[in-house]
């Protein structure tokens, strides 16, 4: 114990505003307060009480609180990310699914259905020839409807990758904090036994 020949520090003094007891005072702040109390050899002295049991050292106690509390926010903020990286697959899924929808949409001109080009030309020459164009035309279309619909999926299965390693460390956050509660609980078990 150390003698302090001051008076008690009031509410409204910088003493008490800047110690971790004064009110707003984050919980990672490392100066502890202090417990103030008559010294009976100091004739109106004040001395600290320095001891674990000090009334202002609630803060070390709360030092596993806080790894906690910041263990828990991780959870959170990965739980956050997660969701986010799901919403995107979905983008990507419905990306995918209009593409798809897309094949689907594309027409075959052939002359058994009914497709017949007025070309001013009665014979089937020239109509067989823009029907062949046509279809050029549309297998191109869907070779390239088909590699965007390609690319879209690889994007997906990527994504799904990344959020299934979220999920992974989220799983091992949470095994974490379960283990630090399980901690906690065999700690308190010791000091407070029956």
């Amino acid at each position: 114990m150390s003698t302090i020949p001051n008076p008690l520090p009031d509410h409204s003094s910088p003493a008490f505003a800047d110690s971790p007891a004064g009110h707003g005072q984050p919980l990672y702040v490392e100066q502890l307060g202090q417990n103030y109390f008559a010294d009976p050899y100091v004739p109106g002295g004040v001395a600290t009480d320095q001891t674990s049991l000090a009334a202002g050292k609630y803060l070390e106690g709360l030092t596993m609180n806080r790894v906690y509390i910041l263990l828990s926010m991780m959870i959170q903020s990965m739980q956050n990310t997660a969701v986010a990286q799901s919403n995107r697959l979905t983008i990507l899924t419905d990306w995918q699914n209009a593409y798809n929808s897309k094949l689907d949409t594309i027409h075959s001109f052939l002359q058994s259905n009914g497709d017949s080009f007025d070309l001013g030309d009665t014979s089937n020459s020239s109509t067989a020839t823009v029907r062949q164009d046509l279809n050029n035309a549309n297998a191109n279309y869907t070779t390239q409807v088909q590699a965007n619909s390609n690319i879209v999926a690889d994007d997906a299965k990527s994504q799904q990758t990344i959020i299934n390693q979220t999920q992974n460390n989220i799983n091992t956050l949470s095994t974490m904090a379960t283990s630090l509660v399980q901690q906690f609980q065999t700690i308190l078990a010791s000091i407070y036994t029956t």
